[in-house]
């Protein structure tokens, strides 16, 4: 059966400039970390920044777990174009609950 993907855009101004934040959820899956393993929602968050002089654009995935909140994150370098990118700037998984 097809699944709809829920999708928001969120704008926020800033002095110089704005942030434009479009949030997707891509996946429901399985998730391992050290706190257990779970059902999670895969969270896609494309972040621009547009300024007077430059934009930006970073990549974060978040693994959301019903009832417990965020259990992982992956953050791309600033700059990154590629959505599935090989190198993170960060990353977090959830140790205990």
């Amino acid at each position: 059966h097809h699944r709809r993907h829920h999708k928001e855009i969120r704008q926020s101004r800033m002095r110089g400039g704005e942030i434009i934040a479009e949030n997707e959820v891509i996946a429901f899956n399985r998730l391992t970390v050290p706190a257990g393993t779970f059902s999670a929602y895969l969270l896609q968050r494309k972040i621009t920044t547009v300024t007077n002089k430059s934009s930006s654009l970073t990549w974060n995935y978040l693994w959301i777990v019903p009832g417990i909140g965020m259990a992982a994150e992956v953050v791309s370098l600033p700059d990154e174009r590629q959505e599935v990118f090989d190198n993170a700037y960060s990353f977090y998984r959830l140790k205990e609950y």
